[in-house]
C-alpha cells in the first residue's frame, strides 16, 4: 500500500476520462446529514466500520478514500 494527497480536482479529472478508481467515503453518519453529497460512484463506510468491511475493498485497482 502507498498513500498519496490527490486533489479533488485532480480526481475529477481522472473520473472524467474513465479511470477505474474505487472511492470510498469515510464520513460519519453526522457528517453525511449535515453535508447530504458524495462523490459519485464512492461507497460510504464509516472509519469506524473499515476493518469489517477491509473484504469489500478493491485490491485490482487504485482506491481513494475521503472524509471531508
Amino acid at each position: 500500500w502507498s498513500l498519496a494527497c490527490l486533489a479533488a480536482g485532480c480526481l475529477k479529472r481522472r473520473l472524467d476520462a474513465g479511470e477505474d478508481i474505487a472511492i470510498i467515503d469515510l464520513r460519519t453518519a453526522l457528517d453525511v446529514v449535515a453535508a447530504p453529497y458524495a462523490i459519485p460512484g464512492s461507497r460510504w463506510i464509516t472509519a469506524e466500520e473499515l476493518d469489517e468491511h477491509r473484504s469489500e475493498i478493491p485490491r485490482d485497482r487504485e482506491v481513494v478514500v475521503y472524509c471531508s
